[in-house]
């Protein structure tokens, strides 16, 4: 396919090939003010350093949050002239990136709702920035440096300051989990930023030394993890970005061939499937809970029902002036965090309308990456081609167990919104140039 194809050597300054679209390449300080944002969304820093090293407990710490993204917010107005251009196709993303502080009208906790969505909505603003106001090459730069630095602080973390780097109480003490909530957390991020790393490699065609000490550093802290969730992610998704073609080939011909294969093998003894089964948690690293998510979302099913449309309000269910605990406590003896599924979260907290347009924002990213195989495609569109694919199959490979959707303060969602808009963008002016 086109778009997986080795990229032209065409300057990506000028987007598209469109001189009215020329962006210039981003002055020093205005660069490193994105990466130190984008580190700040790849754990818990903020948190480490008020309420760990500076011992401020009580202290929230979504007032930094917001502080950096105003700083984004003045360097995108900057770019306002560039930025118009981003209103039409980026308009499902932007209204799914805004229900949120709608949610606020209906949520439980509506005060709770209106700072988390802000957040949120911040977090999306560093992603339309990455769209707006940056060439292609450069944000796979910066967010190569933001991914080894980030994992250098999860080392450090884990080194200097086991009490944050390392699990302490709970099933997984010992575990290392750097500056995130778990090992989960740590394994997730050190394959996502695996993948960057990659990206930018094979946009740049040589290896630096900095991603070099990258790629091994996260790769180390991945295996070290010990999250099977994020192995299996990270051999799923890295193929995709180092060996495109191969992928493709492997997904449109072996793959089908294995599925004819294991169709047959279950029609002949159907007691394979319900074999099957019954062995794919233990395959995956699982009980037969689901490392305890099935009774969790047994307990959520009631209030799933009793708020279908519009849910609790963004991020209401899981605040403590709400949250059923006697009732996790009661019948599953535990309190989670959150729903271990992007689907129920986005239901919890949106409800099905929050879900339809979440599905429409996804649908969208997909056309859009396929148009990357048109004939008329050209600059930056197939450069970002192998890396979205692989977010995306990252992200919805995690959704099935983790609340990684629509998540504030977070690469992830930052990634999802750079991608999808400048995808739909590419989309946009391929299909203008096709008809004209």
């Amino acid at each position: 396919m086109a778009p997986f194809a080795a990229h032209s050597d065409d300057d990506d300054a000028i987007w598209l090939g469109r001189p009215a679209l020329a962006q210039p390449h981003l002055p020093t300080l205005d660069a490193t003010l994105v990466t130190v944002a984008l580190v700040m969304l790849c754990g818990n820093l903020p948190a480490v350093l008020v309420h760990q090293l500076a011992g401020l407990r009580g202290v929230p710490v979504w007032p930094l949050y917001m502080a950096i993204y105003g700083a984004i917010a003045v360097l995108l107005m900057a770019r306002a002239a560039f930025a118009r251009h981003l209103v039409g196709p980026a308009s499902p993303i932007l209204a799914m990136s805004l229900l949120p502080l709608l949610s606020t009208a209906w949520s439980v906790t509506p005060v709770e709702t209106a700072v988390q969505a802000m957040t949120l909505a911040g977090t999306a603003l560093v992603g339309f920035y990455l769209a707006a106001g940056m060439p292609v090459r450069q944000v796979l730069r910066v967010l190569a440096i933001a991914a080894t630095a980030a994992a250098c602080l999860d080392l450090a973390a884990i080194v200097a300051l086991p009490r944050v780097g390392i699990e302490q109480d709970g099933p997984w003490v010992g575990t290392w989990r750097g500056l995130h909530d778990q090992k989960n957390g740590l394994g997730a991020y050190s394959a996502l930023q695996l993948l960057l790393l990659v990206a930018y490699v094979r946009a740049e065609r040589r290896l630096p030394a900095f991603a070099a000490f990258g790629l091994a550093l996260n790769l180390f802290l991945l295996i070290t993890a010990k999250s099977t969730t994020s192995w299996l992610t990270a051999a799923v998704c890295l193929p995709i970005v180092m060996a495109p073609r191969l992928f493709l080939w492997v997904i449109g011909r072996v793959l089908p061939t294995l599925m004819v294969v294991l169709g047959l093998w279950i029609a002949l003894d159907p007691d394979v499937a319900t074999a099957l089964l019954q062995a794919l948690p233990a395959l995956v690293g699982k009980d037969s809970t689901l490392s305890n998510r099935l009774p969790v979302w047994e307990v959520l099913a009631p209030y799933l029902e009793a708020a279908p449309w519009l849910g609790y309000g963004y991020g209401a269910f899981w605040t403590d002036a709400f949250m059923p605990g006697e009732v996790f406590m009661a019948q599953i003896r535990f309190l989670p965090g959150s729903a271990h599924s992007s689907v129920y979260e986005l239901r919890l907290g949106l409800g099905y309308v929050g879900l339809s347009l979440m599905a429409l924002v996804l649908v969208m990213f997909v056309v859009s990456l396929w148009s990357c195989d048109h004939p008329a495609a050209r600059g930056d569109a197939p450069l970002m081609a192998p890396l979205a694919l692989a977010v995306l199959a990252f992200v919805l490979f995690q959704s099935l167990s983790e609340s990684v959707l629509l998540t504030r303060n977070d690469l992830m969602w930052v990634l999802l919104v750079w991608l999808a808009t400048r995808l739909a963008l590419s989309a946009r002016d391929c299909s203008a140039d096709f008809e004209g």
